[in-house]
């Protein structure tokens, strides 16, 4: 898997562009000290509490479908900013991270035409972001059981 140290740093986004388009977007305040200069950005989701219900109901209504872009190879050519996804098992919305941030890494890699990777706090990248897109294994079928009352953990996420 790949680690934080990895990742390159922002060169064409400024800090506060980013807040201020995730506040507009998704009225997510970030704090100053959730990033981290020397990697790049990164952006905290630990404190973003709808994150549960905006999840299952992406899951729902449009995941679910073979066809959503969810489950295609996007491009992302940019790897600048770091999505880290709260781990703490307590918090709720915990299980739906993974979620939220390839979402919110979409959009602010279409926004900004920067680089974007997906990763726990513990410095693991769980998402493989190549040139040619995002694949992820399995993470599909673990929804799908979630939803179903069924937790399980991911047999296997492609690693860089």
């Amino acid at each position: 898997m790949g680690k934080k140290s990895d990742i390159i740093s922002i060169e064409n986004v400024t800090y506060e562009e980013v807040k201020s388009f995730l506040l507009m977007e998704y009225g997510l305040k970030i704090q100053e000290n959730q990033t981290c200069q020397v990697l790049g950005m990164h952006i905290d989701l630990q404190d973003l509490g709808y994150a549960y219900d905006y999840a299952r109901d992406f899951l729902e209504k449009e995941a679910l479908e073979e066809e959503h872009p969810f489950y295609k190879e996007v491009d992302m050519r940019n790897f600048n900013i770091v999505v880290d996804i709260c781990t703490q098992p307590w918090r709720p919305c915990n299980d739906f991270m993974p979620i939220i941030a390839d979402q919110m890494g979409r959009h602010i890699s279409f926004k900004f035409k920067t680089k974007v990777v997906i990763a726990f706090e513990n410095g693991e990248i769980p998402f493989c972001m190549y040139d040619k897109g995002i694949k992820i294994k399995d993470l599909k079928e673990y929804y799908k059981d979630y939803l179903k009352g069924k937790a399980w953990q991911p047999t296997e996420i492609v690693g860089m």
